[in-house]
């Protein structure tokens, strides 16, 4: 298996951040086999097909709000967490509620990373980062939710 990983700038200034990992089988030769009963999904999850990462402008200043290490800390988490199933909710992945940034959130350690998620083109959206104190959560060094 090899591991894939691509960091690109985007022409209306946000980052795109590509994880894939290759297996010498794809699904699309396995989705072709009849009566085979999996889903396209799974013959995806088998064969590595990642969702794109893309950062907004606006995500990437809360990134550089932050600390080396803990930027460093976050990329790497959301490289790894958000690649494979983002959309599944997990011990750090959920869903959040209505009205907030976006419509999902990932957790790392202190950290807040809000998402949304196109399952189509198959590709993730960081909205914003932000750190969480307590019950308070800050982006940029002011206090965005009590």
């Amino acid at each position: 298996m090899q591991e894939i990983v691509r960091c690109i700038r985007l022409p209306e200034g946000g980052l795109k951040l590509e994880v894939r990992r290759q297996h010498k089988t794809s699904w699309h030769c396995a989705a072709r086999r009849k009566n085979s009963g999996f889903t396209k999904e799974h013959w995806q999850e088998r064969a590595g097909v990642k969702h794109t990462i893309a950062f907004t402008p606006s995500a990437r200043e809360d990134l550089r709000f932050h600390r080396k290490h803990e930027q460093v800390l976050v990329v790497d988490a959301v490289s790894e967490k958000l690649t494979h199933q983002p959309g599944v909710e997990t011990k750090h992945r959920k869903p959040v509620r209505e009205g907030l940034l976006a419509r999902w959130e990932l957790s790392v350690e202190a950290f807040r990373v809000f998402y949304n998620l196109d399952e189509e083109n198959l590709s993730v959206e960081i909205i914003a980062i932000g750190k969480k104190e307590h019950n308070r959560l800050f982006i940029r060094g002011k206090e965005v939710w009590p």
